[in-house]
């Protein structure tokens, strides 16, 4: 089977956890013998190294007017044509519109990362016209898909009315690609957040209540400079501003216990699975979130899952130490964690597709 993946305008020049999802993603389907093309419209040719040697074909868009997204995106449409792929599987946008025609030629699959009419509406605060052409438009692009894939079960739901094959199939890293970092021998908690500035929902502001509540415990916030809401940083926190995988492994053997999303209702959603939560837990990391993990259902020891409210910090602040003391000196271990592992996630969004070939 040949498989045309789709990324249309994502800054692929730099590390996220997008691309490496993706790049996850495309390494698996390879492994198991099928052929695989990233389709990329940008305004940047520069690759980011951890996708550098995988197939890309590369359409350049100016962002300066509309005129050259459009002729950016008829280059991708012929592109596509001439690689004659079997399916086509994107990450949906409503950027899509341009690309009608080519999922009308081939059955194409969307994944859905998000419920996109909250974030609408969040982003953009839209008046009734506004947002009756973004739902017109978005349902045109999702009615036409031949299937969906969902990163969580509660998303699946939300989408029901569309009547589509669907899957569900968490976020998933490759095991083999982390080691589980030695215990520590702090004798005062350590703990660390990473995460993406302007995600509203990972409520890192949270962090500042922490910090000040346990006063002796030492925090460390990675992609941040500071607090999104202007707080006076705590002087136990320590922010390290955008640093890449490779940097900041040199760093977590000496945390205890990794912070995840604690705000997830800002997007008026109970379930996730993050990827940095992954990683974490590759690493051996024991997790404090805000939500119920799509791989986790009905919770485990390394996970302490906080009520998904506002004041989800300050009203469990004891729960909050005797988990941290509880996991000192300890790490999560691997035979724990396999159902993160991409493989098996992988070897499931195949067979969908295939099913969804057949059908």
């Amino acid at each position: 089977m040949k498989i045309a993946y789709l990324l249309l305008e994502e800054d692929f020049s730099v590390e996220s956890g997008v691309l490496k999802k993706i790049s996850a993603q495309i390494r698996a389907w390879v492994s198991y013998d099928y052929e695989v093309t990233l389709f990329v419209i940008s305004d940047n040719t520069k690759i980011w190294e951890g996708i550098r040697d995988l197939s890309i074909i590369i359409c350049k868009s100016e962002k300066s007017t509309i005129m050259t997204s459009i002729t950016g995106k008829k280059s991708l449409l012929h592109k596509i044509i001439e690689w004659k792929p079997d399916i086509i599987y994107a990450r949906f946008a409503v950027k899509y519109q341009l690309l009608k025609p080519i999922m009308k030629k081939y059955p194409t699959i969307i994944e859905i990362n998000s419920d996109d009419i909250v974030e609408f509406k969040r982003f953009n605060k839209p008046d009734k016209r506004t947002f009756a052409k973004y739902k017109y438009r978005r349902n045109r692009i999702l009615k036409m898909a031949k299937g969906f894939v969902f990163v969580t079960h509660e998303l699946a739901d939300r989408f029901i009315e569309f009547g589509k094959q669907r899957t569900v199939v968490a976020n998933g890293i490759p095991l083999n690609n982390f080691k589980v970092l030695p215990p520590t021998n702090n004798t005062t908690p350590h703990l660390v957040f990473i995460g993406t500035k302007d995600a509203f929902w990972h409520g890192v502001e949270k962090i500042a209540v922490m910090a000040k509540s346990f006063p002796d415990w030492k925090f460390d916030i990675i992609g941040f400079e500071g607090f999104d809401d202007g707080s006076a940083i705590p002087p136990n926190v320590r922010f390290h501003g955008h640093i890449s995988r490779d940097q900041y492994e040199k760093i977590l053997p000496g945390y205890d216990v990794a912070i995840g999303t604690l705000s997830l209702y800002e997007k008026n959603m109970q379930e996730a699975c993050p990827l940095k939560v992954r990683e974490y837990l590759a690493y051996g990391l024991p997790v404090i979130n805000g939500y119920k993990d799509s791989d986790f259902p009905n919770g485990a020891p390394f996970l302490l899952q906080l009520p998904n409210t506002l004041t989800n910090v300050e009203e469990n602040l004891e729960t909050l130490r005797e988990f941290v003391q509880n996991w000192m000196g300890k790490r999560v271990e691997r035979k724990y964690i396999e159902p993160i592992d991409v493989a098996m996630k992988e070897k499931e969004r195949l067979a969908f597709f295939e099913r969804v070939i057949i059908e």
